[in-house]
């Protein structure tokens, strides 16, 4: 049993711990800042976050030195906020303040700089630094490799993160020779048939479509291989391919083929009418010329609002050739390119213009009837958006399984 003399050490043991706890916790105001910091800017208050991350900043510089890693996530979130507000020379020197920091603590090729090349690359890309930002997704791509090896399927998510920055900003090449380079490493150090595989190959799909390669379906047949190779994979994943594979024969009017696959997705319920990622032109006669205008339908809803050019080489390209600011969605148009051909001002506003427009889609996928139900933009805009749902191509209607006609369908535009 424990005498009085015991029992009282005990007590007093514990209240010197809980003092020493709260001297901790009183020690280190800056971490309740920092969160004070954080739930700002997670309510989008940016402005009031960075007063806080700047208090942050200052107090840790002052209790620990101006090389301190806790300094890393004040600066992290200072970058953000800048990056929020537009501000992209600020937030880009408190992100090279943080980088400059890990590498200090971690060495060059730190994995804890992944965040800072992150948020580096998206403001290099928006800032017109196009190569820059290239390089800053290659150089976070090589941190990943050194630690995995060239050979580890633990690589996986960085071949992920890359194929999808080269996707987002329109480098579909690119993308290919990502996805080329992942499918190799599956085959060689899993299987074959590794499910694994099947993503990638309708991406390689998707980008050949979107680069208007008309024959995009063969990676899809591929994809059907590796299915059939694993029986226990879910019906949706095949029914999944056999819907882009009719879409690519849809793109490639080959009402035909498209019919068949539509047919063995054997689709249970009723659907919608789905808008097919593709690239296309559009006919534009401005001043007695046949001038041709680009439109896009991306793979994802929020992409970069700046696109590098397409090419295999960026160093073959001038800077000023290398970027092209893009508006709309879901259909994509180079900004430029709209002013141009439409012969609209160059200060032109886009950024609160909507057109709507009802249509009908047949059940090959075709758009007729269009009319026009509202708009705010210029009339030329309005022809133009005709001519370009005249050109798209639907996913059509599903009904008890099968591709059905739909009318009175509503899309709207904005830019």
């Amino acid at each position: 049993m424990m005498t009085y003399r015991q029992a009282l050490a005990v007590t007093f043991a514990l209240a010197i711990s809980q003092a020493a706890l709260a001297v901790v916790d009183s020690a280190d105001p800056a971490e309740e800042i920092l969160q004070k910091a954080q739930s700002l800017e997670t309510d989008r208050r940016f402005r009031s976050a960075l007063e806080y991350y700047d208090e942050a900043i200052a107090l840790i510089t002052e209790l620990k030195g101006p090389h301190s890693i806790d300094l890393l996530e004040p600066l992290l979130g200072k970058g953000r906020s800048y990056l929020a507000h537009r501000r992209y020379e600020e937030a880009k020197d408190s992100l090279e303040i943080a980088q400059s920091i890990v590498r200090r603590q971690d060495g060059v090729y730190s994995n804890m700089q992944l965040e800072v090349l992150d948020d580096l690359a998206n403001i290099n890309l928006r800032s017109g630094e196009f190569q820059k930002a290239n390089d800053l997704q290659k150089f976070a791509f090589r941190i990943d490799r050194d630690k995995h090896g060239d050979r580890s399927l633990d690589l996986l998510p960085a071949y992920n993160k890359i194929i999808n920055w080269y996707l987002n900003t329109g480098q579909y090449w690119q993308v290919r020779r990502e996805l080329n380079k992942v499918m190799e490493l599956i085959q060689e150090e899993a299987s074959e048939h590794d499910p694994r595989l099947i993503e990638y190959l309708r991406l390689v799909a998707k980008t050949r479509r979107l680069q208007g390669i008309t024959k995009s379906h063969q990676s899809l047949v591929d994809a059907l291989e590796v299915i059939e190779n694993n029986p226990e994979l879910p019906m949706e994943i095949k029914s999944d391919v056999y819907l882009e594979l009719a879409d690519a024969y849809t793109v490639r009017k080959k009402t035909k083929e498209a019919a068949r696959y539509y047919n063995q997705a054997g689709l249970p319920n009723e659907t919608e009418p789905d808008l097919i990622s593709m690239t296309s032109s559009v006919v534009v006669r401005s001043y007695g010329l046949r001038i041709l205008a680009n439109f896009e339908v991306p793979l994802v809803e929020k992409d970069y609002p700046v696109k590098v050019v397409d090419n295999q080489d960026l160093f073959s390209v001038s800077r000023e050739r290398l970027s092209r600011f893009v508006v709309g969605f879901p259909f994509q148009f180079r900004r430029w390119e709209l002013i141009r051909n439409l012969g609209l001002r160059p200060n032109l506003n886009f950024s609160r213009m909507e057109v709507t427009y009802q249509f009908n889609v047949t059940s090959d996928g075709k758009v007729e009837d269009i009319e026009l139900v509202a708009s705010n933009a210029p009339t030329k805009l309005d022809k133009f958006m005709a001519k370009v749902l005249r050109k798209a191509r639907f996913r059509p209607a599903f009904v008890d399984g099968i591709p059905s006609a739909k009318t009175d369908v509503t899309l709207t535009q904005s830019f």
